[in-house]
Formats: C-alpha cells, sequence, structure tokens
C-alpha cells in the first residue's frame, strides 16, 4: 500500500498510510525514516525503509483519519441544527478542535458550507411572506435565563417588535440617559430597520432593548416608547 506525505499546517510534515496519519519522528542512519500516529494516546508507529517499504508497529486503537473527519462534520451539522451560534464560528470552533486531537486539516469552509445551512435552515421557522404570518415560537420568546425576552408585540401589517429581558428593563429605569439608534442596512427581512435603545450606566453604554421596525415614521418610534414605558 503506497504512502502520501504533505504538509501540515505549522509545516511539520505529516505521513499518510492506510487512512491513518502520522508525524514525523527522525530521519534514521540507513535511510529509514520513523513516524508516529499523530493522535499523542496511540503508540502505532510506521517505519519506510529506504526501498520506501513501510513496515507498520503496533495497532491503532482508534477510527482512521477519514472516519475521524466525518465524524467532526457531522458534529458540525448537528451542532448547526441545535445551536444559535454562527455558522462560521462553529466551523472554526470544530476545526480548531479537530486540528488539536488530529493533526488534520478539514475541508475549506466553502466546501460544507452550504451542507451546514440547509442543516441550520431544517431547524428554523419557515420565513413568512408577510407580517402577518409572522408567528414567534414560544421558545424564541425567553432569553437564556428563560425569562421574558419578546415583551413588546403590537400592529398586524405595521409589526412592531421588541426584545428586552429583565435586566434590560431593570437598566433602563436606573439610567438618567437613553442612547437610541437604527439601521436599516441589517433590518430583518420583512422589516424597515433594527433599532436598540442603550442604557448609560457607569459610564458605559450598554444594549438594553432591541426592536424590529416596519418603517421610520413618527408614530412607531412613539408606539415603541410608550410600550416600552408600560411593561
Amino acid at each position: 500500500m503506497e504512502f502520501e506525505i504533505e504538509t501540515g499546517q505549522r509545516g511539520s510534515q505529516i505521513c499518510i498510510y492506510n487512512s491513518h496519519r502520522y508525524r514525523h519522528i527522525r530521519n534514521n542512519k540507513k535511510g529509514s525514516v520513523s513516524w508516529r500516529c499523530i493522535n499523542k494516546e496511540c503508540s502505532a508507529a510506521i517505519l519506510i525503509d529506504s526501498n520506501k517499504f513501510v513496515i507498520e508497529k503496533g495497532q491503532h486503537d482508534h477510527e482512521p483519519h477519514q472516519n475521524l473527519e466525518q465524524q467532526c462534520i457531522r458534529g458540525m451539522k448537528r451542532r448547526a441544527e441545535q445551536e444559535t451560534t454562527a455558522i462560521p464560528k462553529v466551523y472554526e470552533q470544530e476545526s480548531i478542535k479537530f486540528f488539536m486531537q488530529t493533526a488534520g486539516i478539514l475541508p475549506v469552509f466553502n466546501s460544507v458550507r452550504s451542507s451546514l445551512y440547509r442543516c441550520r435552515n431544517s431547524s428554523l421557522p419557515v420565513i413568512p411572506h408577510n407580517l402577518t404570518e409572522f408567528d414567534i415560537p414560544d421558545d424564541w420568546k425567553k432569553d437564556n435565563l428563560g425569562g421574558d425576552f419578546l415583551q413588546i408585540n403590537v400592529g398586524t401589517d405595521a409589526r412592531l417588535l421588541g426584545f428586552v429581558s429583565q435586566c434590560g428593563l431593570e437598566r433602563l429605569a436606573e439610567a438618567k440617559h437613553w442612547n437610541a439608534d437604527g439601521t436599516f442596512y441589517t433590518a430583518p427581512r420583512l422589516f424597515s430597520q433594527a433599532y436598540t435603545i442603550h442604557s448609560l450606566t457607569a459610564q458605559s453604554m450598554k444594549p438594553s432593548l432591541f426592536a424590529a421596525l416596519p418603517d421610520k415614521y413618527q408614530t412607531t418610534y412613539t408606539s415603541l416608547i410608550t410600550n416600552l414605558n408600560e411593561l
């Protein structure tokens, strides 16, 4: 069976043989080269002599590298379905973990990007076509601590959503100054703008309320503040 030599992420040589990866140990006097499994807990090794003949030493106690790679990608897909962590972040975290465990290199992000986003979309509610059929699941109305988060939900055609936690409400109540601003570039689909209100606490501005607004009319801003004051 043939072997391949490739360069790892840090410039070190990696030998691939029988779907396993080996790190370079040393060049021996008679022209042979010693390699050991990249899994630090595995004692399997190979010796490649001057005639390019491979001599195996010991048995692997883990799956071949290709299987580990597939397991890693399946783990990414599982996280994409179960978490809300950004897809590029999931790939980055799992790639680092994979490299630390195996010194292997995963396929580039673009080669798995579509499949990861398909997994993410399969676990998300269907994107509505208009605001009248816009229904938010109960789980998405809560914050990470299980408290109410979607506390403003008014209107039909001109839907207004306001997300604020109990901690955010307390900061707003205690603050002497609020700063508010909106952006149209990152507005959720079907909405006109994303709007935030920050509270000044201990000389720092902290985001306290996040809103999705249907337009930029004064009546909409008034409705947001009125509903906020009633909480």
